[in-house]
């Protein structure tokens, strides 16, 4: 089956999420989480040209993360919260990054591809 969505990066990231929400560890989180784990995709792809270690500290830094809370309208409390329990759920590691299976460079022709290996 294919499935053309026209989409903008931004909501990209979250539309992904949605798709995979059922599956762990994203099958406990609540939709507030979903968008700050979204917004933190959209950041990691929009610096993708600067090395991993200082992208991650400019995503996580103070001027960022309010730029992120506007994007996604959420106050600081609520936006701290939510990275508290997205490093709970382990999706946030100690050095302030997503996981690898996160961090999903997308392009103009992104294509998502599921393999179910079935067991009776």
């Amino acid at each position: 089956m294919r499935l053309n969505i026209n989409t903008t990066p931004k909501r990209a990231y979250r539309q992904i999420l949605e798709i995979i929400r059922s599956i762990p560890p994203l099958d406990h989180l609540r939709n507030r989480e979903l968008d700050l784990l979204a917004i933190l995709m959209y950041y990691n792809y929009k610096y993708k040209d600067i090395d991993i270690d200082i992208r991650w500290r400019l995503i996580m830094d103070v001027n960022t993360k309010r730029e992120m809370q506007g994007d996604i309208t959420m106050g600081e409390d609520a936006f701290n919260n939510n990275v508290s329990l997205l490093r709970k759920a382990g999706l946030i590691d100690k050095d302030n990054r997503i996981p690898s299976f996160l961090q999903i460079m997308i392009d103009e022709k992104y294509d998502v591809r599921f393999n179910f290996n079935i067991k009776e």
